[in-house]
């Protein structure tokens, strides 16, 4: 059987201080908090997400609501979702992925003081934000939830902080895109000299043990670097508490260089402009 979840998207919310090339663009993380919230409320109070990739940017026009669906259908086990959205009286797809039941969650605690030690370059956080910037990603205000940066040549350990103004809406979220947004942005700081925008695409597996708090650590590790090869950066990314605890860990979140024309007034209204040209190893 399947399950539907009906949303709608506000231009006026928090939203709207993530854009792409100067558009409203539904950060990869708030994909993934409207199928984990899905999932905790159909599935079990333990899941985990697997296989999940944006086909399409969900742009959110500046003057309108955007109606949104989650849709469900089981699975042997679990469920497979989709989410939509309505452009034009057309209900198109964005996302796809899967829900599973956590059996029996192992949850460990990693050593913030090695990861630290390991992590010796200071990449200061207003650079960060102007390199983004400066490429076509602009993180205002309400998205700017990194505090603290620190880089190794293959990993980066991260200060979260939610920001003081979101803190009052916090609790309406089991994983705040805010801060996932934030622990993404903070893989993405692997590749912030190479001047290309990338973003997010998709990921093999989310598993969510504890809803963060408004402050936290984020460590990532990457386990491919774009190359003549393959045009990934490949991570994996904890977010922990203060003592090291794992609260939410992604398995295989890859990023992908973004096209400026899949934005452009031009395209904005024609579907088939707004695909991600996905890569697939052979």
């Amino acid at each position: 059987g399947g399950v539907l979840f009906v949303s709608e998207l506000s231009p006026q919310t928090f939203l709207a201080h993530h854009q792409v090339f100067g558009k409203i663009v539904l950060p990869a993380a708030a994909h993934v908090e409207m199928a984990l919230t899905a999932g905790l409320k159909i599935v079990s109070p333990n899941v985990w997400l697997r296989d999940i990739t944006i086909h399409r940017a969900l742009i959110i026009p500046t003057n309108q609501i955007l109606p949104v669906q989650t849709v469900l259908e089981s699975t042997i086990d679990g469920y497979s979702f989709t989410i939509h959205s309505r452009f034009n009286d057309n209900w198109q797809i964005h996302t796809r992925g899967e829900i599973i039941k956590e059996n029996a969650p192992v949850i460990f605690a990693m050593n913030l003081v090695e990861l630290r030690q390991r992590c010796t370059v200071s990449i200061p956080v207003a650079n960060y934000y102007q390199l983004t910037h400066s490429v076509g990603i602009t993180h205002s205000e309400k998205f700017q939830a990194l505090t603290e940066l620190w880089q190794a040549p293959d990993a980066i350990i991260a200060r979260l902080t939610l920001p003081t103004n979101l803190h009052a809406e916090a609790t309406l979220f089991n994983l705040h895109p805010v801060l996932l947004d934030a622990a993404f942005q903070a893989a993405s700081a692997l590749l912030i000299d190479r001047g290309i925008p990338y973003l997010p695409v998709s990921l093999d597996a989310l598993h969510f043990y504890q809803q963060p708090a408004t402050q936290l650590w984020c460590s990532v590790f990457a386990t491919s670097l774009p190359n003549e090869h393959s045009p990934w950066l490949v991570t994996d990314i904890q977010l922990l508490d203060d003592n090291g605890k794992l609260l939410v860990a992604v398995q295989g979140l890859r990023f992908q260089q973004i096209n400026v024309n899949a934005f452009t007034d031009d395209n904005i209204n024609n579907y088939s402009q707004w695909l991600y040209e996905i890569y697939w190893e052979a």
